[in-house]
């Protein structure tokens, strides 16, 4: 999933299918949901610091 690579990949098999495996995409997914998680909780936490304990795996 590196860009390098995909050019790469692209430039001197032109006719090759690529395929990204399961296990990067999801870590990606949950990198992302972290980071909005995160984000969501550090504005959260000046008016209402309780409302998103617990909630990191819901």
């Amino acid at each position: 999933m590196w860009a390098p690579y995909v050019d790469v990949i692209k430039e001197r098999f032109s006719n090759a299918v690529l395929v990204f495996d399961k296990f990067h995409i999801v870590r990606h997914l949950i990198e992302a949901g972290d980071t909005v998680r995160k984000q969501e909780a550090r504005e959260l936490k000046a008016s209402n610091p309780e409302l998103l304990k617990k909630t990191r795996h819901i």
